[in-house]
C-alpha cells in the first residue's frame, strides 16, 4: 500500500493534535466531537417534537394555569400533588458524591435552525429541522436522550428568578435544556414513563458584560413581545455556547416537570457553575408580556419538599472548551469528509529497518 504525501500529513497532524490534547488534559475525541456526532439521526418523516414549558399541551395539561396560583395547581392537576416534585433546594452538605462516566453532549457543537416563541409562560427555543439532532448521554443517565427544546425562568429583579436553590441561594435566572429518552421516540410518549425525560438546569448569574450567545436570542425579543408570537432565530447558535464552562460538576436527583401537569418523570442535572448574563439582557426578558398583557417575570415554581430524596454530586474532567480556531476547524472538517478513509488510515503500523522498501514512501501492509 502506497501512502501519498497528503496521507502522511494527516498522520502528522493527528499525532500532533493528540499530543496537544494529552498535554492539556482534554480528551481529543469528545473535544472535537468525533464521537457520536455524525450518525445520530432520526427518521426524516418524523417531526422533531418540542416541549413547551417542559410539557405537552393536551388533555388536562391544556387547562389554564399561572404562576401566581401555583400553590393550587395540585387541585386541578393530580400529578402536581406527587411526592417527588420539582424544583427543590439542594443542600451540598447532604449530597452523596458519586462517580459516573462524563456527560457527553452529542451535536451540541452544530448550529441549528431554531424557532423562538413567547407562549405566555416563558421563552422557548425549539428545532425547526429533522434529521441529525443534539443528544446527551452519560453523567449518570440511564439511556441516550434527544434534545426537545430549551427555555428560561427569570425574576422581576436580579435577586430572584431561578427555580432550584443551592444551599437556599436563589440565582437571577435558570435555563433548562429539555430532552426525552430516545427509546420512546417522542417527548409526548416519554412523559408517560418514569425514565422518560432528562433536563439540564443551568443557573444564570449577573455579570458586567453581555453573554454573547444569549445576545442573539434577546436581540429578537421585539418580534415576540406578545403571547403566541414566533419567529425564526436569525443567527443560529451553538447549544454548547449556552453551557457553563464546567460541565462535569453537577447535582442529580429524580423529580418532576416544574409546570402542570408536573409528571414525575424527570432526571434532573443541575450544574454547579452558572453562566454569566448582564442586567441589560435580563431586562429584555422582563419586557415580554404574559397571557393577561402584563410584564412576564417571576415565572418560577416555589420550592417543593424533597421528602428524603437522594441527591448525588458528580465531578469529572471538563470537556467543554472554547470554540475551535479556524485552522482547527479546517482540519476537523477534512477528517469528517468523505476524502478521509479512516479504515485505511488505522490499518498500517510503523515499518522497521528490516523491511526492504523500493520506495521511501511505501509502507508495507501486513493485514
Amino acid at each position: 500500500m502506497i501512502f501519498k504525501i497528503s496521507q502522511l500529513i494527516q498522520i502528522f497532524v493527528v499525532s500532533f493534535l493528540l499530543f496537544v490534547e494529552l498535554v492539556n488534559g482534554r480528551p481529543f475525541a469528545y473535544h472535537y466531537n468525533l464521537i457520536d456526532s455524525s450518525h445520530h439521526e432520526i427518521d426524516m418523516n418524523v417531526k422533531v417534537e418540542s416541549a413547551p414549558d417542559d410539557n405537552i399541551k393536551s388533555g388536562s395539561e391544556s387547562l389554564p394555569w399561572n404562576y401566581e396560583d401555583s400553590d393550587n395547581w395540585n387541585k386541578v392537576f393530580d400529578s402536581c400533588n406527587g411526592r417527588y416534585q420539582s424544583p427543590i433546594n439542594i443542600d451540598p452538605s447532604k449530597a452523596i458524591k458519586k462517580s459516573s462516566p462524563n456527560l457527553v453532549f452529542g451535536n451540541y457543537d452544530h448550529s441549528w435552525p431554531m424557532n423562538i416563541t413567547n407562549d405566555g409562560h416563558t421563552v422557548i427555543l425549539d428545532l425547526s429541522t429533522n434529521g441529525k439532532i443534539p443528544f446527551i448521554r452519560g453523567g449518570g443517565l440511564p439511556d441516550e436522550f434527544n434534545f426537545a427544546q430549551l427555555h428560561f425562568h427569570w425574576g422581576g429583579d436580579s435577586g430572584r428568578g431561578s427555580e432550584h436553590l443551592i444551599q437556599s441561594k436563589r440565582f437571577s435566572g435558570e435555563l433548562h435544556f429539555v430532552h426525552y429518552n430516545s427509546k420512546y421516540g417522542s417527548f409526548a410518549k416519554a412523559t408517560k414513563h418514569k425514565d422518560g425525560v432528562a433536563v439540564l438546569a443551568i443557573f444564570m448569574e449577573i455579570g458586567p458584560t453581555d453573554n454573547n450567545a444569549l445576545s442573539h436570542i434577546v436581540g429578537q425579543f421585539g418580534e415576540i413581545l406578545k403571547v403566541g408570537q414566533t419567529t425564526r432565530l436569525q443567527t443560529p447558535i451553538l447549544l454548547r455556547d449556552l453551557l457553563p464552562v464546567n460541565v462535569q460538576n453537577f447535582y442529580k436527583y429524580t423529580g418532576s416537570l416544574t409546570t402542570p401537569s408536573c409528571q414525575e418523570v424527570v432526571s434532573w442535572t443541575v450544574f454547579e457553575s452558572p453562566i454569566v448574563v448582564s442586567e441589560h439582557q435580563l431586562n429584555q426578558f422582563r419586557q415580554l408580556f404574559d397571557k393577561k398583557g402584563r410584564s412576564l417575570y417571576d415565572n418560577y415554581r416555589p420550592i417543593q419538599e424533597d421528602h428524603g430524596r437522594i441527591i448525588t454530586y458528580h465531578s469529572g474532567n471538563e470537556i467543554h472548551s472554547e470554540p475551535l480556531q479556524s485552522w482547527e476547524q479546517n482540519i476537523l472538517d477534512f477528517f469528517k469528509s468523505s476524502q478521509f478513509d479512516s479504515e485505511q488510515f488505522f490499518k498500517w503500523r510503523p515499518f522497521s529497518h528490516f523491511d526492504k522498501l523500493t520506495n521511501p514512501l511505501e509502507i508495507p501492509n501486513w493485514s
